[in-house]
């Protein structure tokens, strides 16, 4: 299935408000891209056919399977008396009446508690002063049909969540991880947006992987579509997103520190004469096993993404620098650019200062100042 941009809705679907709250993130699995969580999961929506059917307490006490018909129903002042009593009296049951029939997208494996709470609100806030417009022109309004009832979903979501996670600037990456609810319903009937009286919220107080990650307050959210292929349907998402950054600490400390100063320590090389290969030659050859070695240890915690990270950029160039050097000392202890043993000496140090200069400069570009003390 592909995620494509929304399109515009030729029905008038029903709105269904949706707010998310991570209660708690456990962890941030990078190497299997996902992440433990749990959150609290809140749709709202208004139904009119149900506000109906809590007028007539006929209707609620069939036990029928399917949707209770309203079709023929009117509200009148002399039934509002059960709409009254029938609302707190009465628990919700999807079985009976309309349901958006939301699920998560991304969900691995999650166990899900939900219940539902119905209240009576009023469509439009200004209806009392038209109301008070009707009378004044001898046409009054009924103030009853002002009002619906407003169906709240509420559930809570401990479990595993899928996040495909973008490892490009790793270990210095900034991640996204996300809650992607949708309807098995048609956009066409279903259309799940922001509660912004309410808005989605993160508790970064109870963040359980503060060791690697540092969670931020901010939260977005974002509508979609998706289409599936298999009922023929575009269908709605709502997409909430909180952000975690990997602390570089541990990385730049057993990575980025201990790559620097195998790579570093092929500068001793330089202490043998140039006219002894055979003694250079070993040196870096040893270290380049050991820095291939590294590398492979790195790897195992991560992905086996098809890009290169940041950290992989860096280890692959310090082996290519590696090997410019086992080549550099083979060719200058054989003689080849220069049969003089000052020229020979005098090439193998500017080499020397080249290599060097290069290297300071490459590693403040990789590791800037700002995360070094982080």
């Amino acid at each position: 299935m592909a995620t494509e941009k929304p399109k515009k809705i030729k029905t008038n679907p029903i709105r269904i408000e949706c707010k998310i709250l991570f209660v708690k993130i456990v962890e941030v699995d990078s190497k299997n891209e996902k992440f433990d969580a749990e959150c609290i999961v809140e749709c709202c929506w208004n139904d009119d056919k149900l506000m109906k059917a809590l007028l007539d307490p006929d209707l609620l006490t069939k036990q029928e399977k399917g949707f209770i018909d309203t079709s023929n129903l009117e509200i009148t002042d002399a039934n509002l008396k059960n709409l009254l009593d029938n609302i707190d009296e009465i628990d919700y049951d999807p079985s009976k009446f309309w349901s958006p029939e939301i699920f998560i997208e991304n969900a691995i494996s999650v166990n899900e508690m939900i219940k539902y709470k119905m209240e009576i609100i009023e469509k439009d806030r200004n209806f009392y002063q038209k109301y008070i417009q009707s009378v004044k022109k001898q046409k009054p309004i009924n103030l009853v049909n002002n009002l619906t009832v407003r169906v709240q979903e509420i559930r809570r979501v401990k479990g595993i969540f899928y996040e495909r996670l973008e490892l490009n600037d790793f270990p210095l990456d900034l991640q996204e991880i996300s809650v992607r609810l949708s309807s098995k319903k048609s956009i066409n009937e279903v259309l799940l947006i922001e509660n912004r009286q309410e808005p989605s919220t993160v508790d970064i107080n109870s963040f359980c992987d503060g060791q690697q990650y540092e969670l931020f307050e901010h939260v977005t959210s974002k509508r979609d579509t998706k289409k599936d292929e298999f009922r023929k349907i575009v269908r709605s998402q709502f997409i909430v997103s909180a952000f975690v950054a990997r602390k570089i600490g541990y990385y730049c400390y057993n990575a980025l520190t201990l790559i620097f100063l195998i790579t570093s320590i092929s500068f001793t090389a330089f202490s043998f004469k140039p006219l002894d290969p055979q003694f250079r030659c070993q040196v870096i050859a040893l270290l380049m096993l050991t820095l291939v070695n590294f590398r492979w240890v790195i790897t195992q915690r991560l992905p086996s993404v098809s890009y290169l990270t940041m950290l992989d950029k860096y280890s692959i160039g310090s082996i290519i620098f590696l090997f410019i050097s086992f080549v550099w000392h083979s060719m200058i202890g054989s003689r080849t650019f220069s049969e003089d043993l000052a020229s020979i000496k005098r090439l193998d140090r500017y080499f020397f200062l080249g290599v060097k200069s290069f290297k300071e400069k490459n590693l403040k570009k990789i590791v800037p100042r700002n995360y070094m003390s982080s």
